[in-house]
């Protein structure tokens, strides 16, 4: 990978045109992300949040209305929901709405999305680290560690926005990196209506509108205005402006869902044994959730998951290199580079009580930039054999789990034998009670509900209901804290007939109503 640049790293040097060779690179980068993403998206098995996420889009096509019908079960998420969705900022809805009506319904519809804004997400960082180090070769290094990156490939392949909000953002940080030197202005409005729409997007927009504004002041600090800070704030004002709207139709229903999912996040984890003082039981809950349990820190799991230490330990000397080496934290572009990700751990940690690791592309998006960067300016000039086998050694890590991943095709060995198995032994019309991921299977003529308690509340029975580890844990639950509630579902559990088995799922007919 030829250097190809001056060294300068903020200023206006003229960036060195992309060579024949390193266009080869930049392709396979992209082919190597398509192919690895793609593969995970066809063979992965659907999630839950995946088809909760999916069912206001469709909704809002089939029905005119943004609610989420997939739950009729009282007390766990409230009734509005069927109405309109505020578990989260509407923009996801209304572009999954719009890609359904345009290519139609399906599992692969949202994670092509996905995928898409992944690729939106590399071309903006090989932009970012282009503009900030005025050198092709670190830009693709960054687009290259990027691209490798587990958790970001996991993102995405899978349908939740969260992908989504990483590439509008990462979008919006390379409009200002890249604009700014040309169109001030443009720059400020450009960069932060992207984040605004990320925002809109999901909560975690907030690590890149925060981004964005340590940007503003760190490279641009001496020539921001009030004019110019006001043409900043004004795509949020729109943005919030747009959502408050939309809040406005039922205010009661946004407070109402909003308290029900941060009570259901913050019941996710337990703080018990952690610090009394929240800001720092958050904190610790992040390292351990959301850090040191995906990368092996906690031990147990497979070598491969261990060997996720090693990916940890060189985004981590990437941060803090840049900030320990004086050459490095003197060049403005780097240190906001690593500044950025620790505003943007921080405010993951202590503005998100859901510590769950489909956050992750939001951070390691920008360690694996930091890392790449500080991999190719800590010696000068840059050290290629070391560099290409620190590549490679992430490289190998990370699609070797999503390689197994892709091997163990849980999509066609587990899960579409399971939606036949619903379909030989029910009839169009049935009620299907199950985990929401069967939702993509059996939408089109069946009523899929989530709901462990199999009806108590709602007095509906199940024509056929899906027994796995996530049931019978909410069943088990119940048995001291709802005992009627247990007695009803033991009830219908006993008056019910196997009717397919695999590995960690028992699928139950429950009544002649399934059989006609």
């Amino acid at each position: 990978m030829p250097n190809g640049s001056s060294q300068g790293s903020v200023g206006k040097a003229q960036v060195v045109a992309m060579t024949r060779a390193q266009l080869s690179i930049a392709l396979a980068i992209v082919a190597v992300y398509l192919g690895v993403a793609l593969a995970l998206a066809f063979t992965a098995r659907p999630q839950n949040d995946e088809a909760i996420y999916a069912n206001p889009g469709y909704n809002l096509v089939h029905s005119g209305k943004m609610g989420t019908t997939l739950y009729s079960l009282p007390g766990y998420l409230p009734l509005s929901l069927a109405q309109r969705t505020y578990l989260q900022p509407p923009l996801y809805f209304l572009l999954t709405a719009g890609i359904f009506r345009i290519l139609g319904f399906g599992l692969a519809q949202v994670r092509l999305l996905s995928v898409v804004f992944g690729l939106a997400c590399l071309c903006s960082w090989y932009l970012i680290i282009r503009s900030l180090t005025r050198s092709v070769a670190p830009a693709l290094l960054a687009a290259a560690l990027i691209s490798v990156d587990y958790f970001f490939l996991l993102g995405a392949s899978h349908g939740r926005m969260d992908i989504m909000c990483a590439g509008l953002g990462s979008a919006g940080l390379a409009v200002y990196v890249h604009w700014r030197d040309k169109n001030l202005a443009g720059a400020v409005f450009g960069g932060n209506l992207l984040a605004g729409l990320a925002l809109l997007t999901h909560p975690g927009g907030i690590v890149w509108a925060a981004g964005i504004l340590l940007a503003m002041v760190m490279l641009d600090g001496r020539l921001l205005s009030i004019k110019l800070l006001a043409l900043g704030a004004l795509p949020y004002l729109i943005a919030g402006a747009c959502w408050g709207i939309y809040i406005a139709q039922d205010v009661h229903a946004f407070r109402e869902q909003m308290n029900a999912t941060l009570i259901v996040n913050q019941n996710s984890f337990d703080y018990s044994h952690l610090s009394h003082w929240r800001w720092l039981a958050y904190l610790e809950q992040e390292i351990l959730t959301r850090y040191a349990a995906p990368f092996g820190l906690l031990g147990g799991g497979s070598l491969a998951g261990r060997a996720k230490i090693v990916v940890l330990a060189v985004y981590l000397a990437g941060v803090f290199g840049i900030l320990l080496i004086t050459r490095l934290r003197n060049t403005r572009g780097l240190l906001w580079l690593s500044l950025s990700f620790i505003a943007g751990f921080l405010l993951l940690a202590e503005t998100s009580p859901s510590k769950f690791n489909y956050y992750l592309p939001h951070t390691t998006i920008m360690m694996a930039a930091c890392a790449a960067t500080f991999l190719y300016k800590v010696f000068e000039p840059p050290r290629w054999p070391m560099i290409l086998a620190a590549v490679a050694i992430l490289a190998v890590i990370q699609l070797g789990g999503a390689a197994a991943l892709t091997m163990r095709d849980d999509y066609h060995r587990d899960f579409l034998p399971e939606v036949r198995a619903i379909e030989q032994k029910s009839v169009p019309g049935s009620t299907v009670m199950s985990q929401a991921e069967f939702w993509f299977g059996l939408s089109q003529d069946r009523m899929v509900l989530v709901d462990p308690t199999l009806g108590f509340y709602t007095g509906l029975r199940p024509d056929v209901f899906v027994v796995d580890a996530e049931f019978r844990d909410l069943h088990q639950s119940t048995r001291r804290s709802n005992p009627p509630s247990f007695n009803h579902a033991e009830g219908v559990l006993r008056q019910s007939i196997l009717i397919y088995t695999d590995r960690d799922t028992q699928i139950y007919s429950a009544g002649p109503s399934a059989a006609k």
